[in-house]
């Protein structure tokens, strides 16, 4: 656990190594930022100067949806499953009171934050006890407790407004990831873009360093054939989906 002062404010509670997470085409995340003003308890003296925020994060709770399949103009791409998740946010401020006697007080906050909504694809190829690989619904890996879903703390910004109130505003990185999941590359798995070519709009793959369209792949090889399946990025017109 890290800190950060901002304007003689300390935030305790920056998570360790979320720097070094690999969040390349085909990761399952989503970052959100929980602005909020609190208030100081009517029991709790005045407070002359805020010292601290310490905040520790943790799911509450994570249930599948269904959605729609397709692309947006903005480059969303929504694979048919979205995970719903809860978080919350306990949270500790520590102030030195406007009295004579300067003592320090501390006041506790909860913050939960519903519908946080990471895309998740509807089945993932994962290493069996054989360690063979195996494609698996999504479902049934949330079910048997496969899908781990991870909060990590980015930035914590705190402000005193007055005497009784605080601004607050935290960052936090939501990451998903699968027991076992076999990693990239492997266009089989991951639909990680949206390409445009010929007038329309194609689920892409990350190979090579570059994406191409996957719908060929994914329809014509990988439904046949899941161990390995690399397919050759030169057999796909990648002209337009430089800029994907």
């Amino acid at each position: 656990m890290a800190n950060v002062v901002r304007k003689e404010v300390e935030g305790i509670g920056i998570s360790n190594g979320f720097e070094e997470l690999t969040l390349c085409p085909g990761s399952y995340f989503t970052e959100i930022a929980v602005p909020e003003k609190v208030t100081i308890p009517d029991v709790k003296p005045d407070m002359e100067q805020l010292l601290s925020v310490m905040v520790d994060a943790r799911i509450v709770s994570t249930r599948l949806i269904n959605t729609p399949k397709g692309c947006s103009e903005e480059g969303q791409n929504l694979t048919g499953k979205k995970l719903s998740i809860e978080l919350e946010l306990q949270q500790k401020v520590k102030y030195v009171a406007d009295e004579p006697t300067q003592s320090v007080h501390a006041a506790h906050f909860t913050k939960l934050v519903n519908s946080i909504w990471v895309v998740v694809p509807p089945s993932v190829i994962v290493k069996d006890c054989k360690g063979n690989n195996k494609k698996v619904c999504i479902d049934q890996l949330l079910r048997e407790g496969k899908v781990k879903v991870t909060p990590y703390i980015e930035d914590i910004y705190a402000e005193q407004l007055d005497k009784r109130n605080i601004f607050k505003n935290i960052t936090v990185l939501i990451h998903v990831t699968v027991k076992d999941e076999v990693g990239l590359p492997n266009p089989c798995i991951f639909h990680c873009g949206c390409c445009y070519e010929d007038g329309a709009y194609y689920d892409c793959c990350y190979i090579d360093n570059a994406y191409v369209p996957c719908d060929y792949y994914y329809h014509n090889i990988c439904e046949a054939d899941n161990n390995g399946c690399l397919p050759n990025p030169a057999d796909c017109n990648t002209e337009d989906c430089s800029d994907c």
